[in-house]
């Protein structure tokens, strides 16, 4: 397998300052990937002096046909830049491709730094911490042709294989949304990530009358269809509402003594602390119309 010897260079437009080094992926990475399988490295002083090339000043002007140049698409569209003059201590300024010299191939083959113009519309880049919650390769041939996976056409052809995949990160989406959605009390998920839709809370587990109706409103919600749950633990009313807090459960419904007495339930909606009240026999149906308006 012959091994590529990769010479990066840095062009810039004439009367601007190179940035810093790469962050993320390299030049150097970015070319490992275009040329896989090949084995890349860089030049050492031995390599520089068995060709003659000025170290640190090399340009793509007057480069023999042994030499590819890969350019990346924004060369392209750009003009006037400065690279080495291919002598020591030496730059070239005004260089624009086709009049000074050539480009064998246009590829992605530089990184993103922080401050980069968008070539569209000027925009600038902003590089920060995020979380990967997908992902999406477009292969191409890149392993189907070193590994000769073909097939045949429908006119008889054989074909390399155009090769993708695409991945989404379960536990990664739920980080990014907790990221987002949580307060002092603990998750305030939107109802297509909450654990449960809907969260009735048995705040007196002694009284047999709260119980009863209890069971009722999480059995109607069930036959709602609704994605409920019952907590019915044998804990203080306190810990219940703290936890019901904490998971972010989007709609609360709460079955107490006094409001068994006074024929009603208490509702919350997380996302907003909102609080109202509904007539025990509507309860199940007030759920379910908070959750409707629940974001």
């Amino acid at each position: 397998m012959k091994e590529f010897e990769p010479l990066i260079g840095e062009w810039h437009a004439e009367g601007e300052i190179p940035m810093d080094p790469p962050m993320k992926i390299s030049e150097e990475a970015k070319i490992e990937r275009l040329l896989f399988p090949t084995p890349v490295r860089r030049f050492q002083d031995a390599d520089f002096a068995a060709r003659g090339f000025a170290k640190g000043y090399v340009g793509p002007q007057g480069l023999g046909e042994d030499v590819t140049i890969l350019a990346d698409h924004s060369v392209r569209g750009g003009s006037d830049w400065v690279t080495g003059a291919n002598e020591a201590d030496h730059h070239v300024t005004g260089a624009n491709v086709a009049r000074d010299f050539r480009v064998d191939r246009y590829e992605d083959v530089i990184a993103l730094r922080d401050g980069d113009r968008c070539p569209i519309d000027g925009g600038e880049l902003r590089i920060g911490r995020s979380i990967v919650v997908g992902h999406i390769y477009q292969l191409g041939t890149r392993y189907s042709a070193p590994l000769g996976a073909t097939f045949v056409d429908e006119d008889g052809s054989e074909r390399l294989y155009q090769m993708g995949s695409h991945g989404i990160g379960i536990s990664r989406v739920l980080a990014a949304a907790v990221e987002q959605f949580h307060d002092e009390m603990g998750l305030r998920l939107p109802k297509a990530l909450g654990p449960f839709e809907v969260v009735v809370v048995l705040a007196n587990r002694d009284q047999e009358r709260v119980v009863a109706e209890a069971e009722r409103v999480y059995r109607e919600l069930l036959d709602a269809g609704v994605d409920a749950v019952l907590d019915d633990r044998d804990q203080t009313a306190g810990v219940k509402f703290a936890d019901a807090d904490l998971i972010g459960c989007p709609v609360q419904v709460v079955i107490g003594k006094r409001g068994v007495e006074a024929g009603t339930a208490d509702l919350k909606l997380r996302a907003t602390g909102e609080r109202s009240q509904a007539p025990l026999t509507e309860s199940a149906g007030a759920a379910i119309d908070l959750l409707a308006n629940a974001p």
